[in-house]
């Protein structure tokens, strides 16, 4: 449907000047969705042809929460997921949870992140590894997922009881990163892990998979090319 970043750009314009618009859909990821209407796509289907694919994502700007680069779960557990959460998690609303968010070195919950120039481990605090990933599949879902990024940034307030976006601003990132950047991204804190899984009443894993996930005011940091685009 676009064909260039000047076609965005353009159409970002216009719904720049709608002013607030009510979201298409409740919670957090109403914001992304809503931005897809007005684009006119299908959800997780925006393509520019002279740039490959390029990830769009939308995010709050009133708000601290963290920007999704991605999510993976492929043969990262050590230890089954079910121990994990039943060691590591909370009683919550009859079921136990482990939702939480893992930053560099910091301890939580009696985990976190260890990056080496190889893996990133997730350990708790015995040392026992509970979930690794390798840097080189790290690197491969960074380039195939988020090598280009559009981050459209959204006022949000409440309308007569419903959350309306006002985008207002968008920045587009683009990069390669290599091998030796990536443990110094996880150890530093940049780039954060977010656990999400629970036990159902079954007792099986319900999983919404493990995002990695950075602060919007760091994406300078981890791509070596960002420009604000004139929206």
């Amino acid at each position: 449907m676009y064909q260039s970043i000047e076609q965005v750009v353009a159409r970002l314009k216009q719904i720049k000047l709608q002013g607030y618009v009510p979201t298409q859909r409740r919670g957090g990821t109403g914001v992304g969705h809503t931005l897809e209407q007005l684009l006119g796509l299908e959800e997780n289907n925006f393509k520019v042809p002279d740039l490959d694919d390029v990830e769009l994502k939308a995010h709050r700007s009133n708000t601290s929460s963290l920007v999704t680069l991605f999510t993976s779960d492929r043969d990262a557990w050590q230890v089954p997921a079910r121990e994990v959460i039943e060691e590591f998690g909370l009683e919550e609303d009859t079921r136990t949870n482990l939702y939480v968010t893992l930053k560099g070195n910091d301890i939580t919950r009696g985990l976190y992140i260890d990056a080496t120039e190889e893996n990133i481990l997730i350990k708790s605090v015995d040392k026992r590894i509970l979930a690794k990933w390798s840097v080189s599949m790290m690197l491969d879902l960074f380039h195939r997922k988020v090598r280009h990024v559009i981050l459209v940034l959204a006022e949000s307030k409440r309308i007569n009881g419903i959350e309306h976006f006002w985008y207002h601003s968008a920045t587009f990132y683009s990069g390669w990163m290599f091998s030796w950047h990536v443990a110094n991204l996880f150890n530093s804190g940049l780039i954060h892990v977010d656990l999400r899984m629970h036990l159902k009443e079954n007792g099986s894993v319900r999983n919404h998979g493990t995002g990695f996930r950075v602060y919007e005011r760091d994406l300078a940091q981890i791509y070596p090319y960002g420009e604000v685009l004139p929206i």
